[in-house]
């Protein structure tokens, strides 16, 4: 079986994980994550993406983005107004789906992508998601953890610098000759999935993960007062 072939198969496992654990106060709202899921996979085969090739840029990075921001709002709004209850221990199993890094670690001699960020995201992943299977077991509250505390910045550090340097290549990508393929890379099939859903969807957990921490303490501060 072709190395390339086996690289798929992280990508393929923890998809389906990362669906199958989606939170269980989601699941009124389960349909707009398969929307976006849905989107993505239209605008890949379509061949919607090549519009950055035509020397649309802007267009391409806004698809990549707003559905993310629009995403967040959207669960920072409804856990601000107490429609959705964040259960932290859930939604840190949820990112159990972070063991898709192993298909950085899988592709690290494949000299398809620079090999520093390479390795950095497979390293950086895989810790995190082994670090989520850790915090997934049990009973004290996560919010008074410091190891959660430790996993959610790392693990939004690790998923705004990927999410960052994607984009610098798909905007730059014709300054960057050398990094051109990177582009073609991170739109084709499945590696799509991560550079339009798992990435974006993963700084939102962790930006809603920290404004529920955040939320927390400041209650606990204002009842020992």
């Amino acid at each position: 079986m072709p190395l390339e072939s086996v690289a798929y198969v992280p990508i393929y496992l923890f998809t389906y994980v990362g669906l199958l654990l989606t939170p269980l106060s989601l699941k009124k709202n389960k349909w707009l994550f398969l929307v976006w899921f849905f989107l993505v996979n239209v605008f890949m085969f379509t061949g919607l993406w090549k519009i950055h090739i035509a020397g649309m840029r802007l267009p391409l990075l806004a698809f990549s983005q707003l559905p993310a921001v629009g995403m967040l709002l959207y669960l920072l709004h409804y856990v601000h107004h107490k429609k959705i209850e964040i259960n932290p221990r859930a939604w840190v199993r949820w990112s159990i789906f972070r063991l898709i890094g192993v298909y950085y670690l899988l592709i690290l001699f494949s000299n398809e992508l620079p090999l520093d960020f390479v390795a950095k995201a497979a390293f950086f992943e895989i810790i995190i998601g082994l670090w989520a299977v850790g915090l997934s077991f049990g009973k004290k509250n996560l919010f008074d953890s410091v190891w959660f505390v430790a996993w959610n910045t790392l693990g939004l550090v690790s998923s705004l610098v990927i999410n960052f340097q994607i984009r610098y290549w798909a905007y730059f990508g014709e300054e960057l000759p050398q990094r051109f393929d990177l582009i073609l890379h991170f739109n084709r099939f499945p590696e799509m999935w991560l550079s339009l859903y798992w990435v974006p969807l993963s700084i939102c957990i962790h930006l809603v993960l920290f404004y529920c921490y955040l939320e927390h303490r400041i209650k606990g501060r204002v009842s020992k007062t």
